[in-house]
């Protein structure tokens, strides 16, 4: 009864974290409805986040929020992993529904992931680099991220290209290999998790190899008696031991250092820890050329960092997009360059700026300063007379002005429009308006003319 009742929790659990997570993802929108914020508060746990707007912008006021998962993490091992990220929650749930021969192809797991367990750490070594160097764009595959862009793209009638890539690597050998080898997210766990002492082997262990085969995250040792720091604690193997030989330590247990030797002993050697450092140094080296944009001149959401500094510091979540009322944000195809791909860029012929600023309340990285309605600097409309109806046909055509929210459309003694450069934030609702099918004013974006 009481396996059974475990078996219950672990499917039930990360099903439910991954629900609430689809369910406040789909939630951002006008008005931002109470719980939101939650969105926001989960995703502050990574602690990659924290590297990436510290590295890029200071230390946030929400510093202390990693440090919950540091700690559990330290003490526990990968609960968040197992119980908590959403990418886990929806890997387990494909797992559980997978045919068990897809699902244990431990066979294809050994012959395909022997080396791995040392490559990855530089793949994290090159991460670590690159949010050093400023880019938020590893946060992408990151869990909470990573649902985000996939329920937006989805939202979008897209294809959620990049949830696909956890769901082969699920098919083709076991479906946690994105947790184990390329989650950034976490290899950073699994490195805190080196100091946990809970979950051990003991000498009752028999080498039946019933724990290897039926955990998810290939981390039980019943050659070496030990448990490695991959570890998420669904206790499947504690479960399935013939001779109980799977133990959890209690507190007492711990503090008298009982199964020390039993645990995850795997430290990097020297070899693995000069080639991770070669690795990031080589990451950080590159990462000018990666980053550059040869499309900086763009209409940024309200509130955006300046210049390229918000391409750097977007981790292209879709948040932002997701809550705009008017869908005046878009993703930036692959053509306006890698740096700035699947950012936001505010289209005014598409739909205007409200100016309802809820894509700095919710942006996770800080890419969308929070500031006032007043300060908002999107761009600046241009006037062009030469198409414009009222100068060059003498129409009474002010629908720009008509439209504009702060009355920086202007009209001379002739009932011609000029724009006031000093009251216009660039909003986009004149350009949007205009009854041309090329709009005779366009915003562009700010210390730029047309």
């Amino acid at each position: 009864m009481r396996k059974h009742n475990l078996r219950f929790w672990r499917i039930a659990v990360p099903l439910a974290m991954l629900t609430i997570t689809v369910w406040l993802t789909l939630g951002l929108a006008y008005p931002l409805p109470a719980e939101s914020p939650l969105l926001l508060w989960l995703t502050r746990l990574d602690p990659l986040l924290l590297a990436a707007v510290w590295s890029g912008q200071g230390l946030p006021d929400w510093w202390w929020q990693p440090l919950i998962l540091i700690g559990v993490t330290v003490a526990f091992g990968r609960v968040f992993c197992g119980w908590v990220c959403p990418v886990g929650g929806f890997l387990n749930t494909l797992a559980e529904l997978m045919p068990s021969g897809i699902s244990k192809k431990h066979y294809l797991r050994q012959a395909a992931c022997g080396s791995l367990k040392q490559i990855r750490w530089y793949w994290l070594a090159a991460v670590l680099a690159l949010l050093a160097a400023g880019s938020s764009l590893p946060l992408l595959l990151t869990p909470f991220h990573l649902i985000s862009q996939s329920i937006f793209e989805f939202w979008q009638h897209r294809l959620p290209w990049l949830i696909l890539l956890p769901v082969a690597f699920a098919v083709l050998l076991f479906p946690r290999f994105w947790c184990v080898y390329i989650c950034p997210t976490g290899l950073v766990l699994a490195g805190l998790s080196h100091w946990r002492k809970r979950l051990i082997i003991t000498n009752k262990c028999s080498q039946c190899q019933a724990c290897r085969h039926v955990c998810p995250m290939d981390a039980a040792d019943p050659a070496g008696k030990k448990i490695i720091q991959d570890c998420i604690l669904c206790l499947r193997c504690h479960e399935i031991c013939p001779t109980a030989a799977v133990t959890w330590l209690s507190d007492s247990q711990v503090a008298s250092g009982a199964g020390t030797a039993t645990q995850s002993a795997y430290y990097p050697s020297r070899r693995i820890v000069i080639k991770a450092a070669m690795t990031a140094a080589g990451a950080y080296a590159l990462s000018p050329a990666l980053m550059t944009t040869a499309h900086a001149a763009l209409l940024r959401p309200p509130g955006a960092l300046a210049g390229a500094q918000f391409a750097l510091a977007c981790s292209r979540c879709g948040r932002c997009m997701k809550a705009c009322p008017s869908q005046c944000l878009q993703p930036l195809p692959l053509a306006a360059g890698f740096t700035n791909y699947l950012s936001p860029v505010v289209i005014p012929r598409k739909a205007r700026c409200e100016l309802c600023m809820l894509c700095q309340e919710v942006c996770p990285t800080g890419a969308i300063a929070r500031i006032s309605e007043e300060q908002a600097a999107i761009g600046t409309a241009v006037l062009d007379n030469r198409r414009c109806l009222a100068w060059t046909e003498g129409k009474l055509c002010l629908v720009c002005r008509e439209q504009c929210p702060r009355q920086a459309v202007e009209i001379d003694e002739h009932k011609r429009p000029a724009i006031n450069d000093d009251l216009c934030v660039g909003c986009g609702a004149c350009e949007n308006s205009c009854p041309l099918d090329e709009a005779a004013v366009i915003v562009v974006p700010p210390g730029r003319k047309a």
